[in-house]
């Protein structure tokens, strides 16, 4: 992985942490897993509707748009993911949202 691309997906990550955790914590892990590198990025915000869970790694979309979001962080950390042979997955509730960066 290029380090200018994995620091824009960790970067893109940690950014939508921050601005939907509810000014709670947020965690970042890195572990080795079946050769590959896993990165998990935790908040403790109040997850992420139902509604907007399938539309999250679209290009454009945000619900942030007032706040400056422009919908493309996460569309971005998806791309790093698929070029790379990997994946970004999603885990989310009333009690945080969990994304996992697997390259």
């Amino acid at each position: 992985v290029h380090p200018d691309h994995l620091e824009s997906a960790v970067r893109n990550l940690l950014d939508n942490a921050l601005r939907h955790g509810a000014g709670k914590s947020v965690e970042l892990t890195a572990a080795a897993r079946e050769g590959r590198l896993a990165i998990r990025v935790r908040d403790h915000g109040p997850g992420i509707s139902q509604a907007n869970r399938r539309r999250i790694f679209d290009r454009f979309f945000t619900t942030e748009r007032d706040g400056g979001g422009t919908g493309l962080g996460l569309a971005i950390v998806q791309a790093v993911a698929h070029r790379r042979g990997g994946k970004v997955s999603v885990d989310t509730g009333p009690e945080g949202t969990t994304f996992t960066l697997v390259l």
